[in-house]
Formats: C-alpha cells, sequence, structure tokens
C-alpha cells in the first residue's frame, strides 16, 4: 500500500505540473478583450477585424504597461512567455493610433509567436515610431506577418536573441526596414521586403548573426541599402538566394566591408557607385574602392551657434526654450538649454566656479520640468578646443520618485554662456560611452563657413 501511495503521489504531482504549464486559447474581436487576454502560456486569436490600440491606457493587465506618449498611449507587453497571437483566417489589423507610438511592443518576454496579422498605424502620416518593436526578447517567431508603413521602421529590436521571421512582409515604412541593435541569431526567411524608403533600409548595429534567406528585396529606395556598426564589421551577416531587385538606392553601405552575397541576384537596380558590382546576374563583391556618406544625419542648429548631429531616426523640437532631440527607436532622450550667462568681468581662473554655477541650474531646471531629482559626478577633466570648453557629469535620477533614469551631460561654454546638453535613458546601456545617446552629445560642433 505504500508503494502504491507513493506511486499515486508522484502522478498527481506530474499531472498538476501539466496543468500548471498547460496553453489555454482565447478567442477576441476588440481591442479590449485582446489586452485582457494578454498572458503566458496563451494563445490568442482575433477574429477579422480592426484592433485600434493606444486611444487610452487601458484596460488594465499585469501582464502589459501603458507609457503615455503626447497624446496616446504606447501598448507594452512586459515579462510574459509562450504567448502566441493569431489571426483565425480572416483579415486581423493591429495598428496604432498615433504616429508616435507602434502597434505593439514588447519588453522582457520569451517564446512570443505572432502568426497571420497586419500591424501598422491608423493614419498614413510619416510616422516617428516602428510598426513592432521587441527589447530584450528571445525566442521570437514572426509568422505571415505584414508590417506596413507609415511606420518608421518595420521591426526594431534592441538586445535580443533567436528571433525569426517567416513568410512576413514589410512595406511602405517612412526610414527603413529593420533596425537591430544588440541582438543576435536573427533571420529573415522567404520575407518581402518592397516599397520602403532606406535610411537605411537595414540598420544593423552590435549584432552577431543576421541572415535574409530567400528573400525579395525590391523597389525600395533613399540612401542607404545597408549599414552595419559592429566591431566585426558584416562576420555572420549575410544575404542568401535573396532577389534584389529594382531599387533606387544611393548608397550601397559605408561600411568598408561587404556583407555575403555571393548565392543572391541583383537586377534593375539603380545603386551609387559602385553599381558597376551589382548588376545582372550572380553577385561577386562590388568593383573599386567605395566612400559613400552613408545615411543622411538630421543637424539641429541651436540659436546659440552650437549644433548637434543625430540620426534619422531621431526627432528634434523646442518647447519653453528648451531643445528636446530624443530617439524614435529607445526612450533616449537629450534636453538643450542654457544654465549661466558668463560676467562681463570674465576670469578663466574661476571657471570651475561658472561650471558648478551651471550645474545647480542644471539640478533645479531638471527638478522643476518632469520632478526628476538627479546626482552626477564629474567625469573626466575640461576638454577645450578652439570653439569652446566642456566639462561632462553622469549618474541617475528618479523622476516623480516612481523612474530611476541615467544621464550623462555634457556642459559648453561658448560664446558667454553655458549650457547643458543632458542625455538620460531609463537604460543604463543607453547612456554609455559608444551609445548612440552618446555620440550625438558628442558631436557637439559649431559649423563653420
Amino acid at each position: 500500500m505504500k508503494f502504491r501511495s507513493s506511486a499515486m503521489i508522484v502522478v498527481l504531482a506530474s499531472a498538476g505540473a501539466c496543468l500548471a504549464f498547460a496553453q489555454s486559447t482565447v478567442t477576441v474581436s476588440t481591442t479590449d478583450q485582446l489586452v485582457r487576454a494578454i498572458g503566458s502560456n496563451r494563445t490568442i486569436v482575433m477574429k477579422a477585424g480592426t484592433y485600434l490600440v493606444g486611444r487610452t491606457g487601458a484596460p488594465a493587465n499585469k501582464n502589459v504597461r501603458w507609457d503615455q506618449v503626447g497624446e496616446a498611449w504606447q501598448l507594452v507587453v512586459n515579462g510574459v512567455s509562450g504567448l502566441t497571437i493569431k489571426s483565425s483566417g480572416g483579415n486581423a489589423k493591429i495598428l496604432g493610433v498615433s504616429q508616435f507610438i507602434t502597434a505593439m511592443a514588447f519588453e522582457d518576454c520569451s517564446s512570443v509567436t505572432l502568426s497571420g496579422l497586419t500591424a501598422g498605424h491608423q493614419a498614413p502620416s510619416e510616422c516617428q515610431a516602428g510598426v513592432l518593436g521587441f527589447t530584450s526578447c528571445e525566442n521570437v517567431t514572426l509568422q505571415g506577418v505584414t508590417m506596413t508603413g507609415s511606420g518608421s521602421f518595420g521591426i526594431t529590436l534592441q538586445s535580443c536573441q533567436d528571433v525569426n521571421l517567416v513568410d512576413c512582409v514589410v512595406t511602405d515604412c517612412t526610414s527603413g526596414a529593420a533596425a537591430l541593435n544588440d541582438s543576435n541569431h536573427v533571420r529573415f526567411a522567404d520575407c518581402t521586403i518592397e516599397g520602403n524608403a532606406a535610411y537605411p533600409l537595414f540598420f544593423i548595429q552590435d549584432c552577431d548573426s543576421v541572415r535574409f534567406d530567400e528573400c525579395g528585396i525590391s523597389e525600395n529606395s533613399g540612401q542607404e541599402f545597408v549599414s552595419v556598426n559592429t566591431m566585426a564589421g558584416f562576420e555572420g551577416i549575410g544575404f542568401y538566394d535573396c532577389t534584389i531587385s529594382s531599387n533606387a538606392i544611393d548608397v550601397f553601405t559605408n561600411s568598408e566591408e561587404y556583407p555575403d552575397f555571393e548565392t543572391s541576384s541583383f537586377s534593375e537596380n539603380q545603386f551609387g557607385d559602385p553599381a558597376e558590382g551589382m548588376g545582372e546576374g550572380d553577385y561577386s563583391g562590388p568593383e573599386g574602392d567605395y566612400s559613400g556618406p552613408g545615411y543622411e544625419y538630421g543637424f539641429y542648429d541651436h540659436p546659440s551657434g552650437l549644433c548637434l548631429l543625430f540620426p534619422p531616426w531621431w526627432t528634434s523640437e523646442e518647447n519653453e526654450g528648451i531643445a528636446v532631440i530624443y530617439s524614435n527607436e529607445t526612450d533616449a532622450t537629450i534636453l538643450f538649454f542654457a544654465v549661466y550667462d558668463l560676467p562681463k568681468n570674465y576670469d578663466a581662473r574661476n571657471k570651475r566656479k561658472y561650471f558648478d554655477e551651471g550645474l545647480k541650474t542644471y539640478l533645479l531646471t531638471l527638478k522643476s520640468r518632469d520632478a526628476t531629482v538627479a546626482s552626477i559626478r564629474q567625469e573626466g577633466d575640461f576638454d577645450e578646443n578652439e570653439d569652446f570648453i566642456s566639462l561632462s557629469y553622469r549618474g541617475s535620477g528618479m523622476v516623480d520618485k516612481k523612474k530611476k533614469v541615467y544621464l550623462f551631460v555634457r556642459f559648453v561654454m561658448f560664446d558667454g554662456r553655458i549650457y547643458a546638453i543632458s542625455g538620460s535613458s531609463g537604460d543604463e546601456g543607453l547612456v554609455d560611452e559608444g551609445s548612440e545617446l552618446y555620440q550625438v552629445l558628442e558631436s557637439t560642433c559649431v559649423p563653420k563657413g
């Protein structure tokens, strides 16, 4: 009897474990039903129809977060595992209601599958946000998903692993098809990428193992086909058995190297130099040396006479005397404003005092602007050139006692004033040396001529 009792306990325990991880299925027909159904170990079947996302920060669900962006609300699926969202066979569309939000965003998720859906934006304007975004996710599959503009990029990956897009379509996006940052083992298979802007078409930064298999890439136009910014160059990045046709793009790549294209075919493209290496037939590598301008940087010309350069997926605007420059793909933001007027009897021996006064004003401005209480420390010594003197600080702060942000600040003394150029993000890695935000701050210059 003892033995049989133990066996029964084992069987019951095993059955309980299976029940705990069973995949449940929910069928939905409205946006509210879709949001409420999001959770781990779940399949959500969407009936045909249009699901508008972002009008309000509701409904509530412990598995999602609503981030307010302007007058809209960004839906962020957070921390789920084993989630499948698929169309029931009809045309299910998920559309963001604002140009400043993605249709859906995912953070810290694993084993997520999207199948048979169309994602995009409600208004056909030039959007500042992508269509679908994934941050710190792994084992993601998009099967038969259409990502349509006017999103900036069809898909954006940040710090993701093992992402597969199969039989997907990316079309009509206003910046490019894909922006991949710090993500590994990414594969596009049998995908159609057509009719997009190319600023660049593919942006790949700090990624390992990115491949395109049997994809059709056609009728895209703009400045750059593929931009790669990694220590390893194009190692592990390739286009295999792809058909690349009828594209009109100024610059093929800003890299000194080229990805693997040997099994792909090129036809009827209009590429800038070296176009002769990418004509009819198999691709065997471009001929001659090639150096192009890469993608066109944005240029912020501050009233002070200072300027910043930033990538095309960043936006600049001014609000109550403070310039705000921000990434449309991450939460990286830069504030640019004056913090101290130098006295008429300026004495270079007192520059430390002047910068300290500017630091005080900067901290008070953050506190009054958005209730940020910050603590920063000096990083390095004064940096002096023929145009200005600068001093950098790094630290962190709390916004409204709720959200931690990391800060990298450059104070610049120029033409009788000290300016704070302050970068911030909730992700410490986005303000580290070498990050995109850091490079924008380091681009501070005085235009010549």
